[in-house]
């Protein structure tokens, strides 16, 4: 955090650095039925029950409050949504991809989207407002997996 900039950040607005892994493993969570009853009164029930009840306490009392969910740019159009998955402190972070056989990503993406923007004023802001990557077979860049692509800009999407 000191290396990017964010402790200086943090210290300058007062801003508490809360690790959410480090909160949830110590059990240090919100009720998970308090959780459930908040999510399913606006947008229905989660596809996996279980992130009901990994939501820290501390994120949890400040409920209401503004969630920025600051993405980078990807060659994948998810951005801020996807981004969100980061919020399940899980160190098996496969599970909730799935297989080619079972894919759950779409589901663990609607799921942590149901949960914080039930407790939160989300706004997602993507470095990718003005630019982004798009796949293409003869791309000049080239990402994970092999993937080929170009950035582009502005209005040539």
């Amino acid at each position: 955090m000191d290396a990017r900039g964010y402790s200086d950040l943090f210290k300058e607005f007062n801003v508490e650095y809360v690790n959410i892994a480090d909160e949830v493993w110590n059990g240090r969570n919100a009720d998970p039925a308090d959780v459930k009853q908040i999510v399913e009164s606006k947008y229905g029930e989660v596809f996996t029950e279980k992130l009901y009840g990994i939501v820290p306490k501390k994120l949890y009392n400040l409920r209401g409050s503004t969630f920025i969910s600051l993405a980078k740019l990807q060659y994948y159009l998810s951005f801020t949504m996807k981004n969100l998955l980061g919020m399940i402190p899980d160190p098996y972070r496969a599970w909730w991809h799935g297989t080619n056989k079972q894919p759950k990503i779409a589901k663990s993406i609607i799921d942590v989207n149901k949960i914080y923007r039930s407790l939160f004023n989300v706004y997602g802001i993507c470095e990718a407002i003005y630019s982004t990557q798009v796949i293409h077979p003869e791309g000049k860049f080239t990402g994970m997996g092999g993937i080929k692509y170009n950035v582009t800009e502005e209005k040539e999407l």
